[in-house]
């Protein structure tokens, strides 16, 4: 082997190639591992639909954060919907169309709420339909916060996501630490304008792994091969000047 390999620059680029190939394969690993957790995560909160109905204070009491074990779980809950209160989440899709989450703050007894996702009604955004007056019981299935809606600016009535944090300075009340998406109430909705039900979390199927990460990780991979294949051809010509000119 040619000595001149050896030489302090040539050394550089070695470890720079170790580098190079070792961050590349821990980054593929990684997005394995998202990949993974992805799955297990779907998989959970869709095995929890499976689960008897429970009481939400059972399940999310006044003051307590939801568990991960219980996203997805059927709940029921009786309260007091605040109509002035409603708020609507545009842009968001059920069935391939366009529409606009319905969400109002169901007031129980003890005087905290918890953020009921309504229904989904198509087209732009509008004025919600008005719930029902007076004493229900709501049952669906529970939801956890969502991300942050961001720095747009929307109109009045509107918010960007079913984040919690955001919520809770939007209506006077101590909000739960989880949505309910309803799937049932008593007594129904008593207004003409239908809110369809927004499904439940769904499992991925066969245990596959969600297809972005995989491709990440390939991608990774191929850098890393890339970052060798680069290193051999530069030690070559080293070696063998000739050949490469």
């Amino acid at each position: 082997m040619d000595r001149r390999l050896f030489a302090p620059r040539w050394l550089a680029l070695h470890v720079a190639v170790l580098v190079a190939v070792a961050g590349c394969a821990l980054l593929g690993a990684w997005q394995l591992d998202r990949a993974r957790d992805q799955r297990d995560q779907s998989a959970r909160p869709a095995s929890n639909a499976d689960l008897a109905p429970a009481a939400l204070d059972a399940v999310l009491p006044p003051g307590g954060s939801l568990r991960l074990d219980d996203v997805g779980r059927r709940v029921e809950v009786s309260g007091t919907y605040d109509a002035d209160a409603q708020l609507v989440v545009p842009g968001r899709q059920v069935g391939g169309e366009t529409g606009s989450l319905v969400l109002a703050p169901l007031v129980t007894d003890d005087g905290s709420a918890v953020v009921v996702v309504r229904g989904w009604r198509s087209g732009p955004a509008v004025a919600p339909p008005p719930p029902p007056v007076g004493l229900v019981t709501v049952s669906g299935w529970l939801g956890a916060s969502e991300a942050p809606p961001g720095t747009r600016v929307l109109p009045a009535g509107e918010v960007g996501s079913i984040h919690l944090p955001t919520l809770v300075n939007l209506v006077p009340y101590a909000l739960r630490g989880g949505f309910v998406a309803a799937t049932a109430q008593t007594p129904p909705t008593g207004t003409a304008v239908a809110l369809v039900e927004i499904p439940a979390p769904q499992r991925i199927e066969d245990g596959r792994l969600p297809l972005q990460n995989v491709v990440y990780a390939i991608e990774w991979w191929v850098f890393g091969l890339a970052a060798v294949a680069l290193w051999v051809s530069a030690v070559r010509r080293r070696e063998h000047p000739a050949a490469s000119s």
